[in-house]
């Protein structure tokens, strides 16, 4: 990761102006990353390349894109794994279960997308669709048991909602 040092400096400028307590700042600026790690995680991690090229009707780079993902998924289910206990924050794993919880479900669903272009490539749309449907609905509901999680955690650790630069 390129570490952003205009970044660094307009956030120690901002301490310095905001806080007698630097610490405090360095403290709410953990946690800060230590979510937001998670929360690009979960943005970088999708399926629009499958979905770019299914709704072309690009079937074979679907085909591919699944395979890609399924790496993909493994990468990130491999780092979450080797996640150590952050102090900052009393230990608290529970954003890395609710993470690999995420990732590992829907890595065991990414298969059945298979199923929804194996259907329009045959030409039967009316069950792709419906297919299609139905992962997104499980997906829809695997990402709001996420947001909670994640909620909880922000509201649990005072933890600021966007960085202050």
């Amino acid at each position: 990761n390129m570490f952003d040092f205009k970044g660094m400096f307009k956030w120690l400028f901002w301490w310095w102006s905001n806080s007698n307590d630097v610490e405090d700042q360095l403290d709410a600026h953990s946690r800060f990353s230590y979510v937001s790690n998670f929360t690009s995680m979960m943005e970088n991690t999708n399926l629009n390349a499958f979905s770019d090229a299914y709704k072309i009707k690009d079937y074979e780079s679907a085909y591919e894109q699944i395979e890609d993902s399924v790496e993909e998924f493994n990468e990130v289910i491999r780092d979450l794994k080797e996640e150590e206990p952050d102090e900052d924050l009393w230990n608290d794993m529970s954003l890395v279960k609710a993470a690999l919880k995420y990732f590992e479900t829907v890595k065991g669903m990414i298969p059945d997308l298979k199923k929804v272009v194996d259907a329009a490539k045959a030409g039967d749309q009316a069950t792709a669709d419906k297919l299609l449907d139905e992962w997104n609905a499980k997906e829809a509901e695997l990402t709001d048991e996420w947001n909670k999680v994640l909620d909880e955690f922000i509201e649990k650790h005072n933890v600021p909602w966007e960085s202050p630069m």
